[in-house]
């Protein structure tokens, strides 16, 4: 591997970081609360821009030859297909996440 795709895939990481860090202050203090000192971002528009960053690395790495969309898109369908059984309070319909309606 080489500086220039290591460096690349170290600021993946780090926006990766990033995204479970903005995940955790809204789940900690809800999608709309905000930091104290940037009252003009929310958590769910900081998590946006976190997705965003993450995304922005991915068509770098794309550039690079080390993001395959094709080689991901098959592992993004075996997502889609798999998720519903781990989750406990939705479910998949039409390929959508949906909140799933209480019993009785």
């Amino acid at each position: 591997m080489n500086e220039a795709d290591r460096e690349l895939l170290e600021c993946l990481q780090e926006e990766c970081a990033e995204v479970i860090q903005a995940v955790s202050k809204a789940l900690r203090h809800g999608l709309d609360s905000y930091h104290p000192d940037n009252p003009a971002m929310d958590n769910h528009e900081s998590i946006n821009r976190e997705i965003g960053h993450v995304i922005a690395m991915c068509h770098f790495l794309q550039d690079r030859s080390i993001y395959d969309v094709d080689m991901t898109d098959h592992y993004l369908q075996q997502k889609k297909q798999s998720l519903g059984q781990y989750l406990h309070h939705s479910d998949i319909v039409d390929g959508k996440v949906r909140p799933r309606k209480k019993d009785g």
